[in-house]
């Protein structure tokens, strides 16, 4: 049976737009991102599953956003990284994902780590 791992939050658990800014290759961001890097460390018997998106606070978190909104418009990274994590649509509901993934293998385990406290200061500031 195969553990899952959800991330859900911010920049600290999803990196991967900063990764494509340092290379080209999509495969290679992905692996040295936060979450590739995770799945390398937790192995076979784990599956990572992305809900974080760089940005995200706990409004959006709880009631859904636009992915993308503070990235700056790297005319390689930024399309690359819209493709990737968000192909058929722009706002995202993370806990209505996460619910939709947990229901498809219910029986499994399923631990998500959270972040977004950072985001959530830059906002009140």
């Amino acid at each position: 049976m195969t553990t899952h791992v959800h991330t859900l939050g911010d920049s600290t658990l999803d990196n991967l737009y900063w990764r494509l800014r340092e290379t080209s290759s999509l495969t290679a961001a992905k692996s040295s991102s936060v979450e590739g890097r995770l799945q390398s460390i937790l192995g076979r018997g784990f599956k990572v599953i992305s809900h974080a998106f760089d940005g995200f606070t706990t409004k959006s978190i709880l009631n859904g956003s636009h992915i993308g909104a503070v990235l700056p418009c790297d005319m390689v990274a930024f399309p690359t990284y819209i493709t990737e994590k968000a192909p058929k649509q722009r706002f995202i509901k993370p806990l209505e994902e996460l619910q939709k993934k947990v229901s498809k293998d219910s029986n499994a385990y399923h631990y998500v780590v959270l972040s977004v406290a950072g985001n959530d200061f830059r906002e009140n500031l």
